[in-house]
């Protein structure tokens, strides 16, 4: 029982840093992503510059249906948040390796952003590792 509990404790974390995390997302993409869009249409003119605005806030509106469903204990939020991490975890992953180029000119650089990077993907898939727990899985099943 004290572990279910804690599993519980841990998924209502895990809500609130997802619905934090996608209110952190808007309002950057809205403030300072917003104003980066903006100076760098001005410099080119071009459509593609509010991009980025259109990718954060679908990601924002992602993240925070995630959360909602994690507080709710939906069965397709835990199978979405597993699928989310390991996309960023694959991400993060192939970001870092495409860095390795530019190791020979700044290894200092690369090594201590390359570990900040991999340690949040070693984070995230010890994330999915704990989503997909028996323990947890069963907190999840459809009533």
């Amino acid at each position: 029982m004290k572990s279910i509990k804690t599993c519980n404790i841990l998924l209502n974390i895990i809500g609130v840093i997802g619905i934090l995390s996608a209110l952190f997302i808007w309002f950057w993409v809205f403030t300072i992503g917003l104003a980066i869009s903006l100076y760098s249409h001005q410099l080119n003119n071009a459509a593609s510059s509010f991009f980025i605005q259109i990718i954060g806030g679908i990601v924002g509106a992602i993240v925070i249906k995630i959360g909602i469903g994690i507080f709710r204990r939906e069965p397709w939020a835990r199978k979405a948040l597993s699928v989310f991490w390991l996309f960023v975890s694959f991400c993060i992953i192939v970001t870092v390796v495409a860095g390795i180029k530019d190791a020979f000119t700044d290894t200092e650089a690369w090594l201590s952003d390359g570990f900040i990077w991999l340690c949040i993907a070693i984070g995230a898939v010890s994330h999915v590792i704990f989503l997909n727990n028996r323990m947890v899985k069963e907190l999840f099943i459809e009533e």
